[in-house]
């Protein structure tokens, strides 16, 4: 899946807060308007989904996906799914490479920029870019 970033500024807070009055906003400044980003992974999280991409500061971090447009709508055939329940304001579904699924500590490890976790994203990412890269 490729996604084209149309915007880089949303509001910080979801719609039913921004609706009472929360209409503080934040600039993503990893994302380069206009750039084209391979999704690495998928999040559904507070009722939104959030893309895991590779920024322009080449951390692997996830952004909203109101930011973007898609342009390529394939998904990778070796991607796994899980469902981690209803919880309020987190994390309830999660889409990605194996490790991301699989492994217990590896989401919330990569959002910690812990070392490990980003040389296995580093490993997949470079997996996946060859598959993106393919012309089917």
């Amino acid at each position: 899946m490729k996604v084209k970033c149309i915007k880089n500024k949303r509001y910080m807070f979801p719609r039913e807060l921004v609706m009472q009055g929360n209409t503080l906003t934040t600039i993503f400044k990893g994302l380069c308007i206009d750039g084209v980003y391979n999704v690495y992974g998928m999040c559904l999280s507070g009722g939104e989904i959030k893309y895991l991409l590779h920024d322009k500061y080449a951390y692997a971090m996830w952004y909203y996906a109101d930011l973007f447009e898609v342009i390529d709508h394939r998904l990778p055939s070796d991607w796994y799914h899980t469902f981690l329940g209803y919880r309020e304001n987190s994390v309830s579904n999660v889409w990605g490479y194996k490790e991301l699924i699989m492994h217990t500590n590896h989401f919330d490890d990569l959002v910690d920029l812990k070392e490990e976790a980003l040389e296995i994203f580093h490993l997949r990412k470079k997996q996946m870019d060859h598959m993106y890269n393919r012309e089917d």
